[in-house]
């Protein structure tokens, strides 16, 4: 009896999980559709926003593809190259036209934007660029950037925070190397953490 519940309940808990992917799926559809007529047209701004909508809805990696061209159309060239080089390590069951496209689209784009390698070794801290998180260190990938001035910053509840100017190059990879200090008394380190949130 026992056995037969654990089988009824997971039969029911998988059926009720396919529904709503089958239901995020379908609203990620629509998201597309809407943002598909108003890419077409031009109103590019609003169609990005529908198109990160469905993908936050159901992450399927072809709408990168969607978010790429928006971002690219939008003038927002590091943004394009990120959702475009995500869709072609992750979508792998793209029409090859799409993947053409979105390769050609990168090769354009790669004349005027920069990377950046960021290197910062303790273990932990939140890495930011230009004030928006990109995770904990270490940082593996590089960033795409635009040329010009930009800031990283990181910070850990036990260091204090650091900050690194650095000077984008179009075509050119940046290395940026952010160092901590460590807080040595207990109200240096009570600042520290108050600096970091």
């Amino acid at each position: 009896m026992y056995a037969a519940s654990l089988v009824l309940f997971g039969l029911l808990a998988q059926a009720s999980n396919s529904a709503a992917i089958a239901q995020a799926k379908s609203r990620a559809q629509r998201l597309l559709s809407e943002g598909s007529a108003l890419y077409e047209k031009g109103g590019y701004a609003d169609a990005l926003e529908k198109f990160k909508e469905a993908y936050s809805t159901y992450d399927s990696p072809k709408l990168l593809f969607n978010i790429g061209q928006a971002n690219r159309d939008l003038g927002r060239p590091a943004e394009a190259m990120e959702a475009f080089e995500h869709f072609l390590l992750t979508a792998r069951d793209a029409a090859p036209e799409t993947i053409a496209d979105a390769e050609n689209s990168m090769v354009e784009l790669q004349k005027i934007v920069g990377r950046l390698r960021i290197d910062c070794r303790t273990e932990r801290a939140t890495v930011s660029f230009d004030g928006k998180d990109l995770g904990l260190a270490p940082l593996h990938k590089l960033l795409w950037a635009t040329p010009g001035r930009h800031q990283v910053t990181a910070r850990h509840w036990n260091f204090a925070p650091a900050v690194e100017n650095v000077d984008v190059r179009a075509g050119a990879v940046q290395p940026v190397r952010i160092v901590l200090q460590a807080c040595r008394r207990s109200f240096q380190m009570l600042l520290c953490f108050i600096l970091s949130i």
